[in-house]
C-alpha cells in the first residue's frame, strides 16, 4: 500500500516533530539551558497544536517511536488497536 501526499507529509511533520523532542536535540547537544529548551518544548507542542487542529493527526507509528510519548498523546490518531 502506497501514503498518499496527505500521510506523507503528516508523518514528516511529526516525524520531525517527535524527532525533535528527544533530549539531546531539545537541549541541542547541552548548547540550550533549561528555559531556551522549555520555549523550544513549548513550540514544538504549539506546532503540534497546529498539525492536530488542521486534521493531521499524530500517526501511531510516529508516536510509539518518540521519546516523550506523553507530549504527543493528545494528538495521536485513534487506532481502536488498544
Amino acid at each position: 500500500m502506497f501514503e498518499t501526499e496527505k500521510e506523507i507529509f503528516t508523518r514528516e511533520k511529526w516525524e520531525d516533530i517527535c524527532h525533535s523532542l528527544a533530549p539531546e536535540n531539545l537541549y541541542e547537544d547541552g548548547e540550550l539551558d533549561d528555559y531556551e529548551a522549555e520555549q523550544k518544548y513549548k513550540f514544538l507542542i504549539q506546532r503540534g497544536k497546529r498539525l492536530y487542529d488542521a486534521g493531521y493527526l499524530c500517526p501511531k507509528n510516529v508516536y510509539d517511536m518518540c521519546d516523550d510519548e506523553e507530549a504527543l498523546k493528545p494528538f495521536v490518531e485513534n487506532t481502536n488497536d488498544e
